[in-house]
């Protein structure tokens, strides 16, 4: 059994996140700026009490992941557009992790219809003594059902305190996927995402990153490095982006990350495209096992 105050964070993040999750994303449409939707999301959570998990990431169609607003950012939804918003909360390092697809005049309808219909029957299936494999295959066969093709190589994953991926993944594609049973108290984020089915169906780096977490500690070498790496450990590994750093330091720190994540004091995190080009949907949810089912703290659905 989970003690009371680790339930009580999970639900106060789940309960912020859903509440933003809801709002934001009926305001998407034509000409949204995504540096406003990110900043505007990122200060809500704070005013409520909380603390972003992540930067929000808001990647539209081929970018299928880690798309945050840099410092500045002018880009804005314009055409056919399919917009994965995804936004982590976190109160005391107790982390809800959830997405959205929004499709801009419907455009991508039936690939955000194909990865809910797959979430919702992934998480019917979340009790102790589930295999992960199971939950694959579920959502593995749902998005094939509906005439799309799953991502093989986006997972879901397990959620720890301050810890966004803690171990097991819980892949989209059954192929590969860990026999692992869940436990009552494990804390899973499910993140279907699926794609059009002559696409790639795989996703590949496209730098430069936005998003960056700490790797490795060591001695700073001068008073920038030092001044990050102090930053990064506030967040205790949770990751952080360049506007954040700009914002809190100065242009010319920002700077500075590429060179710490080139010699691996600094993980990066570039966006992730469909390798072929073709539009990509998301639907996550955040859930705690128990022992005869899914308590969900936070989806991009009522639940």
């Amino acid at each position: 059994m989970m003690e009371p105050d680790v339930i009580e964070g999970y639900a106060k993040a789940g309960a912020v996140l859903s509440d933003l999750l809801l709002k934001h994303s009926r305001g998407i449409s034509q000409g949204t700026s995504i540096l406003d939707v990110c900043e505007r999301i990122e200060h809500e959570i704070l005013e409520a009490g909380c603390k972003p998990a992540f930067p929000v990431n808001f990647s539209v169609n081929s970018v299928a992941a880690h798309y945050t607003a840099k410092p500045g950012d002018g880009l804005r939804v314009e055409g056919l557009a399919l917009v994965k918003l995804d936004v982590g909360v976190h109160y005391d390092g107790y982390i809800a992790d959830a997405a959205v697809s929004v499709c801009v005049d419907g455009y991508g309808l039936e690939l955000k219809e194909a990865c809910e219909s797959a979430l919702e029957k992934a998480l019917s299936r979340v009790r102790e003594g589930t295999r992960v494999r199971e939950i694959s295959s579920v959502i593995d066969e749902e998005i094939r059902r509906l005439g799309a093709k799953p991502i093989s190589n986006l997972t879901g994953h397990m959620i720890g305190r301050y810890k966004l991926h803690a171990g097991v993944s819980i892949p989209n594609v059954k192929s590969w996927s860990p026999l692992y049973r869940l436990k009552t108290g494990d804390v899973l984020a499910i993140e279907p995402f699926a794609t059009f089915p002559d696409a790639a169906g795989v996703v590949v780096e496209q730098p430069p990153a936005q998003i960056f977490s700490l790797a490795r500690r060591r001695k700073p070498r001068g008073r920038v490095e030092a001044a990050i790496l102090s930053y990064a450990s506030e967040l205790k590994g949770l990751p952080f982006c360049r506007r954040w750093v700009k914002g809190r330091l100065g242009a010319m720190y920002a700077a500075e990350l590429d060179r710490l994540a080139r010699i691996g004091v600094l993980r990066a995190y570039p966006p992730l495209l469909e390798a072929s080009g073709a539009p990509v949907a998301q639907a996550e949810a955040t859930v705690v096992v128990d022992g005869d089912g899914a308590h969900v703290v936070a989806a991009p659905f009522r639940w």
